[in-house]
Order: structure tokens, then C-alpha cells, then sequence
């Protein structure tokens, strides 16, 4: 198995099950669904830049910040600083712990 990259396609199918029964904004749970199918199963992390999001998902990163400070209120997600060289960040997802 690969450990660089593991996609567990179960356990992303239980994340979108878990998520899309809670009241969350649209922008949310598009920023949410990006991070779930971008999520490394066996490190239990993703980490995109704001910016690299916002070009993938072709919204502005005010977009993504918002959908982010929406995850993070609810504690969909927990996100520290990464790289302030390539502007990365590691995202932890609720539903995927």
C-alpha cells in the first residue's frame, strides 16, 4: 500500500454521509466536500493552500475562507498554519477521525 497517498473510499462516502445531514451553508459544505475527496486516509490529513482551493474550486479565497471559518466554528474541522513558504495548511476533517 502506498503510504504517501491512501484513499479509503468507505470512509469518504461516511464523511459526506455525516455531513450532509447537518445544517451547514452551501459554501461550507462545497469547502468541506473539496477537503474530504483531497483527504490522505492514512495520515488524516489534506493540506491546500487557501488559494490553491480557491483556483481548484474557481471561487475567490474569501469564498473558502468563509466556508472555512463556518467548518471550524462548528468543529467540522480543525486547521493549523503549514508551510508559510507554499502558503499549506493541514486540515483535520470531523466524520473522518
Amino acid at each position: 500500500m502506498d503510504k504517501e497517498h491512501h484513499f479509503d473510499p468507505l470512509m469518504k462516502i461516511q464523511a459526506m454521509d455525516f455531513i450532509i445531514k447537518e445544517r451547514l451553508s452551501d459554501r461550507a459544505y462545497r469547502v468541506y466536500s473539496y477537503l474530504v475527496f483531497r483527504y490522505n486516509t492514512y495520515t488524516m490529513q489534506c493540506n491546500p493552500s487557501v488559494e490553491y482551493m480557491a483556483s481548484e474550486m474557481g471561487k475567490s479565497p474569501s469564498y473558502v475562507k468563509r466556508g472555512l471559518r463556518e467548518l471550524r466554528k462548528r468543529k467540522f474541522i480543525s486547521n493549523r498554519r503549514g508551510s508559510q513558504t507554499t502558503g499549506s495548511n493541514l486540515y483535520r476533517l470531523k466524520g473522518l477521525l
